[in-house]
This record gives C-alpha cells, sequence and structure tokens, in this order.
C-alpha cells in the first residue's frame, strides 16, 4: 500500500510518495505536494500531444508504481553492442502473479531519462539528421524529444510488455511505434 492508501495506480518518487493523482481536481487529476519541477516538467512533455497524453494516462492509472527519474549526472550513454545512444531505460524490478489468470503482471518498475543524451542528440540536429525509429527529430526541442522518449519508456512498464518480454518476443516495436507517432504529432503541432 502508498502512503496516500490508494493502492498501486500510482506515479511516485524513490520514497514512494504519490506525485501526480488521477482522483484530484474532481477526478480530473494533478499533482501532490510531493511532486517536483522535474516531474511536472516530464508530464508536460509528454502531454503535448493526443499519443503523449494516452501514454501519460497509462502512467498515472497504472497497476505498478513507477518511479521516473532525470538522470542530469550519467555522462552521454551508449549502447556498446552497436553505438547507438541511450536516451531512457526501464527496469522492471517487481513483479507479481494475477490470481485470476495466473499472468505475470509488473508491480513497480522505474524510468530513468538520461538528460546529457537527449540533450545531446537536440544539440546534434543544429548539425545533421537525426532519426528516431526512422523518424526526424531535427525541428523539435529538449522537451519534445523528452516527451516522445517518455511516451516509449512507459509501454515498458506494461503488463503486456513484460509478458512479451517473458516469451522471449520482440518488446520493441509497440513503444517504437508509439514514439515515432507522437515525433509525428509534435511536427505536425508545429505547421
Amino acid at each position: 500500500m502508498t502512503p496516500t492508501g490508494m493502492g498501486p495506480e500510482d506515479w511516485v518518487d524513490k520514497n514512494g510518495n504519490l506525485v501526480y493523482d488521477p482522483s484530484l481536481n474532481d477526478g480530473k487529476g494533478g499533482f501532490t505536494e510531493h511532486a517536483t519541477n522535474t516531474d511536472k516538467n516530464i508530464a508536460r512533455s509528454l502531454r503535448q500531444t493526443k499519443t503523449g497524453e494516452e501514454q501519460f494516462q497509462k502512467l498515472v492509472n497504472s497497476d505498478a508504481e513507477i518511479q521516473i527519474e532525470l538522470d542530469s549526472k550519467s555522462e552521454i550513454k551508449t549502447n556498446p553492442k552497436n553505438g547507438e545512444v541511450i536516451v531512457g531505460e526501464t527496469q522492471n524490478y517487481e513483479l507479481g502473479l494475477d490470481a485470476k489468470t495466473g499472468d505475470i503482471t509488473v508491480s513497480k518498475s522505474k524510468i530513468v531519462l538520461f538528460e546529457k543524451t537527449i540533450d545531446a542528440v537536440v544539440d546534434a540536429t543544429e548539425t545533421q539528421d537525426i532519426k528516431f525509429e526512422g523518424e526526424s527529430i531535427n525541428g523539435l526541442n529538449f522537451s519534445e524529444v523528452l516527451g516522445s522518449v517518455v511516451a516509449h519508456e512507459i509501454e515498458y512498464t506494461t503488463n503486456e510488455n513484460e509478458r512479451t518480454a517473458r516469451k522471449n518476443e520482440d518488446t520493441e516495436t509497440i513503444p517504437k511505434l508509439i514514439q515515432v507517432k507522437m515525433i509525428k504529432e509534435l511536427k505536425e503541432n508545429k505547421r
């Protein structure tokens, strides 16, 4: 049980405190006293498009406790296997079983967003065509790119994605499609 007593449908901070409560403001939702400016900026970044809003709702209404950290200390991260930059990563670190179906469920997840890497990617768009999942991010600012990364990472926290991973099936397709869709919407908003 979380400090709010609401159960595990929470976006929480590193101490388990509720960041956003979907029941506040007559069910319209709102930030709690534990939300930092960083949390609010992450939410704003995510909620800039229809797809981002859908992912935001997935975050704040999840059956898992999900923590989001904007890591400003790590240096630019790259994948040693292919040299691609790593802008975010998600770990589902506590799993359970659905009592009715026996399916694996995600109880706790942590999303880490790498600020210096995202910043470097945005800076690089000034001199080269940078693509996420084949879609150019040129013309997008830090906040917009951050939102697309968060949208992508949230998808890994779902029960469906975790079950797919357990079957050794592709867990990247849906998060990539969500990110591309959000990038396209962000660019459309600028027209």
